[in-house]
């Protein structure tokens, strides 16, 4: 449990005891006299899945891991770390109370180690008492309506607690609301931890020692973080090939060497290498069209999203992936020495991406220049991506101009990893993005951005000037009545409109709702050596994608193009590279097809 920002009014913490409230039901929004707080907005619920865990957890004596971030208003101590390991704590008391006008669900947790001092406890405080008093209890009262028995909560009077009952809340007669004083005699009980029973896990775990050659490195347990066996701070794993610790005054740094994984061992259970032509298993939805090519030993599906605007996906098989430089060459040559210098990119704050990633080539508004390593300083697998995705983009968009790639984008994804909806639709970057698979499969997803596949539709305010995205809501009919207007057919379009908002009004409320879903509309399955190539404005205006990897251990190499105007000429440099003269890639279309 992660004791952070002020969860609202009526919480409490001292050396064993931390009263809080069930998370959930809050949003920020402006008061006058404390600025944007976190507010109440709705009742919680009894039967919620937060509250239910809870409960659970008492019932059966579960210990709950708690830690302090530096940003709450409850702790007695200064936080030395922006999160920090507190101690496990026990659910003795959950209760149901009034907070302004909705109900809200109340957690008290004691400590479940009383024999030793709380390091957060205040200086110069007393050592925990050697004989504890598990006797001594609050006062109890039972209410007159449900009958239910509860302690003497608050100074200011006793309370019902029974979410079910009419009375919940009351004070002498009247709604009682938090803020309330907690009852100094409850707040003083304690209760005992059941004698033998240990917590699940290790508060601090113990990183694993020798894990360097073994798949740990890039398991989930692996990638998660650590502890710092000096400072005993938690960290991230940050750098692909280190472990180091971000305290401040710690130089503790760890090299990280994983296991070299092959194209065969990332193959996953009963799957085989792809001897002929691949049989694809992408899913398209709705609107999207699909066309299919066969290239040599490649297999070319083109998905349509909209007028212009393709994907295209580029299925290898092991004749294209073994030769010299290919897929499999290139899979090893990325696992040696530091994995490419691979890092998280921060997002926002301390949030990191659950992906490594690296820029090479020239910079852009995504990318810093400093964090952007040019080609020249490029490792040899790096220069032949560049090379090959070069050949893929060229091969989607053929007869039309295409300039050659001047950035590539290294991502490399550990077990469970993902990079989540995204567009590559900064206004540096053209309209073509292509990207190379290696190593584990994957699958990658389209969706339209939520604005477009839910435009907000009102009678009123309803512009038949906006563009319409296939796919969106009722995008034919809009197309309809848009064509009406820009014929100047003005009377027949007024009264489409009124009858297009009569029929759907109902369905328009639902779907332009805060929690409405955008399904995806096409899912590629992303195999060892496979290019996708994006090519078309509106994919990155209009539409979103993400990729969700599979097995241990994937790379994907993404090529684009930067317009160089719109960089600082000081760093255009970066971009520069030549390809020596007979070592363009031509796509491997000279491999004998048998009969």
């Amino acid at each position: 449990m992660l004791i952070d920002f002020p969860n609202g009014d009526g919480q409490y913490m001292d050396e064993e005891i931390i009263i809080t409230k069930a998370p959930g039901s809050c949003e920020m929004l402006d008061d006058d006299s404390r600025g944007r707080v976190r507010q109440q907005v709705r009742s919680q619920t009894y039967q919620s899945a937060h509250i239910k865990t809870f409960e659970n957890n008492m019932n059966d004596h579960v210990a709950i891991g708690v830690i302090f971030g530096s940003k709450h208003a409850l702790g007695l101590a200064t936080m030395p770390h922006r999160f920090n390991v507190g101690a496990f704590f026990h659910i003795t008391h959950i209760w149901a109370q009034l907070n302004g006008l909705h109900t809200v669900f109340m957690f008290r947790l004691q400590k479940v180690n009383l024999n030793e001092k709380s390091w957060w406890a205040p200086l110069g405080s007393a050592l925990p008492p050697a004989n504890r008093d598990y006797l001594k209890k609050a006062p109890l009262a039972s209410c007159i309506e449900c009958q239910s028995e509860s302690p003497l909560i608050y100074d200011e009077g006793w309370v019902c607690v029974n979410h079910a009952c009419g009375a919940m809340g009351r004070l002498q007669g009247h709604n009682s609301s938090i803020p309330l004083s907690f009852n100094q005699d409850w707040l003083n009980e304690r209760k005992r931890w059941p004698t033998g029973r240990m917590p699940e896990q290790q508060l601090a775990p113990t990183f694993p020692e020798n894990i360097n050659g073994t798949t740990f490195t890039t398991s989930v347990a692996g990638w998660k973080g650590f502890i710092c066996p000096r400072c005993h701070c938690c960290n991230s794993r940050i750098d692909w090939a280190h472990q180091k610790c971000i305290a401040e005054g710690c130089d503790y740094s760890q090299k990280v060497t994983h296991a070299i994984q092959t194209h065969l061992s990332l193959l996953p259970p009963h799957v085989e290498e792809v001897h002929g032509h691949a049989i694809p298993h992408n899913v398209h939805r709705g609107h999207v069209e699909c066309t299919k090519l066969f290239l040599g030993h490649w297999v070319l599906l083109t998905y349509k999203l909209c007028e212009n605007n393709y994907v295209t996906h580029f299925m290898a098989n092991r004749h294209i992936n073994g030769r010299p430089g290919g897929a499999n060459d290139m899979l090893l040559e990325m696992q040696k020495g530091d994995g490419l210098g691979l890092k998280r990119p921060y997002m926002r704050g301390q949030q990191l991406t659950r992906h490594y990633a690296r820029n090479f080539g020239m910079p852009y508004n995504y990318v810093a220049a400093p964090d952007s390593a040019p080609f020249s300083e490029a490792p040899p697998a790096i220069m032949t991506s560049l090379n090959r995705l070069t050949w893929a983009g060229s091969e989607a968009v053929r007869g039309q101009y295409y300039p050659p790639r001047n950035e590539l984008l290294a991502v490399g994804y550990m077990e469970s990893q993902r990079m989540g909806y995204h567009d590559d639709g900064e206004r540096e970057l053209d309209d073509l993005v292509s990207t190379w698979s290696l190593g584990a499969p994957a699958h990658m997803e389209f969706r339209i951005k939520r604005s477009h596949a839910h435009p907000n539709l009102g009678e009123e305010s309803y512009d038949p000037t906006d563009e319409v995205v296939m796919g969106s809501d009722f995008w034919q009919s809009r197309q309809r009545l848009n064509a009406l207007y820009r014929a100047g057919h003005m009377n027949a379009f007024r009264l489409a409109k009124r009858e297009f908002f009569d029929t759907n009004r109902t369905e328009i409320r639902r779907l332009g709702a805060r929690n409405a879903q955008v399904p995806w509309c096409l899912q590629l399955q992303l195999s060892h050596g496979d290019f996708v190539v994006m090519h078309g404005a509106q994919i990155h205006t209009s539409y979103e994608h993400q990729v969700i990897a599979g097995g241990a251990l994937r790379y994907a190499m993404t090529a684009r193009y930067v317009r160089p105007h719109l960089v600082d000429p000081s760093e255009r440099w970066r971009g520069d590279f030549t390809l020596a003269p007979g070592t363009q890639y031509t796509g491997d279309l000279d491999l004998p097809i048998p009969l």
